[in-house]
């Protein structure tokens, strides 16, 4: 589900982990050699089929146009989502598991 948010903090001290693991909402991302800290989500996404995939993108995209960041785990099934010929496919893999979370 991505997580919209303001912006990110960065963040390298690994004692900082163990508090973060008892809280909801963060998402700790590595770029390079830099680490990014997202916390406070203002908002969270679950996408369960093709129409609400294609929405939470839509509304990540609008948000990060205002120059807001986002966070988000897309699962390889989404994929069918978004190809027509593959929808088909969509339902045989997928079960209840979310295709998008942010």
């Amino acid at each position: 589900m991505p997580t919209l948010s303001s912006g990110a903090t960065p963040k390298s001290d690994v004692a900082l982990m163990p508090k973060l693991a008892k809280q909801l909402g963060f998402a700790l991302i590595r770029h390079g050699e830099e680490w990014r800290l997202y916390t406070g989500p203002t908002q969270i996404f679950v996408a369960r089929d093709g129409a609400e995939l294609v929405e939470s993108l839509r509304q990540v995209e609008d948000h990060a146009r205002r120059g807001g960041e986002a966070v988000a785990l897309l699962c390889y099934e989404a994929g069918y989502a978004l190809e027509a010929r593959l929808l088909p496919l969509l339902s045989q893999s997928q079960g209840s598991r979310p295709l998008f979370n942010n």
